[in-house]
């Protein structure tokens, strides 16, 4: 590439490439368990807040 050095694809068996690979899939799995959470985090939000309103609703009348 552009430092002199030739472009040679990561051999999935060496540890260069175990290395890699571990990485991207460490970064999958926290990609997915940081949505996971934010999802419940919301859902959670929104059920405080419905029943919130359902209580103002009922001491309103």
């Amino acid at each position: 590439m552009g430092s002199g050095h030739p472009y040679y694809p990561i051999d999935p068996w060496s540890l260069e490439g175990l290395l890699f690979n571990c990485s991207c899939i460490s970064s999958t799995i926290n990609f997915f368990n940081t949505s996971i959470h934010n999802n419940k985090t919301r859902k959670n939000e929104m059920d405080k807040e419905y029943k919130l309103s359902i209580h103002k609703s009922r001491n309103s009348n």
